[in-house]
Parts: structure tokens; sequence; C-alpha cells
């Protein structure tokens, strides 16, 4: 509102009353950006003896163009506005002027940029096999502090500046941050895989199969499965051949999915013995003639089975 003077010339018999608002745009190193002026009507009587005060509004009364109606560059602007009373009887009259009031104008029609910052990084196959924490953080050309969102597989989005991702799956997070202009950013795409179980891994066969007696007489082969339901193998253990005679020979097998999780298996009781029983002695027998007359029992020995 500005104050205007009482004065004989003010009297709303002495002809209508007009306010002539001029509005000036600048720019932050004083250029003239916009300018223009607008006549309004002014019922007198309304102030007449009471306030003595006109109303200029600004409201409105600049979008953003220059003088041309182009968008004009992000930065901080001056405007200025000053209004003018005038009388219209016989002729024009300035009867007044205000004084001239300004303020500054932030024009910012850029949105801002949210960057997502993970925790731990994914391994070489695109895989995390532990929980994900994400930092979201967002700038503003104008300085201001934009409001972050997000929002979890589809899900309504949040404001927040951290998402905490602790299940297992493949998980879409999109992002994205709106400024103090009212500015919005296009969503930003997240694609975060977890796999936190180890894969599954079995003894598929031991071949040949051993004996009543649970032994072998010749190499045995264990052949290893394994699978994984979310991530897949990454590797396995192949088939191994064992070869050396023993009781209770061992084998282990080993899988690891794509996200790095380890499992394995082991193969016990494999009993290999490949040389044959040997005879240690027998009597009652004759050293001299090498023969018996008489039953002759003979003992055989084996140092395995």
């Amino acid at each position: 509102e500005y104050r205007v003077l009482p004065t004989d010339g003010m009297n709303p018999a002495n002809g209508a009353f007009y306010i002539s608002q001029t509005f000036k745009v600048l720019s932050a190193s004083g250029e003239v950006v916009l300018e223009s002026a607008h006549i309004y009507p002014l019922d007198l009587s309304t102030i007449w003896n009471v306030s003595r005060y006109v109303h200029l509004s600004t409201e409105d009364l600049w979008n953003g163009t220059n003088a041309q109606g182009n968008a004009v560059e992000d930065g901080i602007y001056t405007c200025e506005i000053q209004g003018t009373l005038l009388r219209v009887k016989n002729g024009t009259k300035v009867v007044a002027v205000t004084e001239k009031k300004s303020g500054t104008v932030r024009v910012d029609s850029t949105p801002p940029v949210t960057t997502a910052a993970i925790t731990s990084e994914a391994n070489s196959n695109g895989w995390h096999n532990s929980d994900v924490s994400i930092a979201l953080s967002a700038r503003d050309n104008s300085g201001g502090t934009p409001r972050v969102f997000y929002s979890l597989d589809g899900q309504p989005s949040s404001e927040a500046t951290s998402v905490l991702l602790d299940t297992a799956g493949i998980h879409i997070v999109e992002y994205w941050s709106m400024d103090e202009a009212g500015n919005v950013e296009p969503a930003n795409r997240l694609t975060v895989r977890i796999d936190k179980t180890p894969p599954a891994i079995v003894v598929a066969s031991r071949l040949p199969a051993a004996n009543a007696f649970g032994w072998n007489k010749e190499d045995v082969i264990v052949v290893f499965a394994a699978n994984d339901a979310l991530s897949g193998i990454e590797t396995a253990s192949p088939p191994v051949t064992i070869a050396t005679e023993g009781a209770d020979r061992r084998v282990t097998g080993t899988a690891t999915d794509k996200a790095g999780n380890v499992a394995a298996v082991t193969q016990t009781g494999i009993n290999i013995d490949r040389t044959p029983p040997r005879v240690v002695s027998f009597a009652p027998g004759n050293a001299t003639t090498g023969y018996a007359f008489q039953p002759v029992t003979v003992f055989y020995a084996d140092d395995l089975a």
C-alpha cells in the first residue's frame, strides 16, 4: 500500500481518478528485462477522508519472461513498482506520485540433481550378498535445499535421504528431488540385486557302488550337483576321481553362486583296496618235502579290507 497525500485536487467531485502503475524488472547487472504500464480506475470515495492509501499489487505481473516473451535465465532479478495518481476532468492531470518500491525475485526453472551412493559396490556379476544402504543427496543451482523422494519396487513414494534394502531379490529404486521453486527432477532408476542364501550342493553320484562290505577295488568317481534359485551358480566342483587306496577316503565339493555365497558338501566312507590278500603261513607242513599227510590250515592276511 502507498500513502497518498490529501490534496484538494483529490476530492471525488473533481473528476474520475486512475492509478497508472509502472512495473520494471532488472537483471543482476542492471539491465532492464521487462517494463510495463497498466492503468486502473480508482474509487476515491473509498479512501477519501479515511486512510488516504491506495493499493498497488504486483501479483501475477511477471511470469519470468522478457519483453520478447522468452524465458529469462535463472538468477535473481529486481522488480520495481511505482504508481501515478491521475485525475481526468477536462484533461488529464497528475495529482500525486507514489514512492517507488522494489523487491527481489529468484527465477529458477532448472530441476535439482539427485545422486545415489551405495554403501557397498556390487560384485563383477552385479550382485550383493548382504544388506544394501543407499544414501540420496540433491543439489540445486538456486542454493536451496531440495526435497528428496524415492519409490521402491513400484510402491508409493516416500520422502527420505536414505534407503535400506535388507531382503533378497532384484529391487528397483526410483529417486528424484523437488526444489523450493517446485521444479521436479525426472526420476532416476537404480537396480539392486541381493542374494544372501548359499547355493545348494549335493553328491549326485558315487561310482562304482561299493560291494556288500563297503569296499571298492577300483577308482571311485564322485560327482557333485549344485543349483541356486536366485543369482545362479557361478562355479561348482567338477567330478573327483579317488585312486588312492585306503579306508574312509573323503572328498569335498564346493559351489559358489553369482553373489559370492559359498556352500560345501563332503562325501565320506570311501574304501578302496586293489591289493589281493596274501598267504602268510600254513600248518602243519613238511618244510623239506613240501608234502603234508594231514589236513592243512592256510593263513591269509590283508592290510586293508
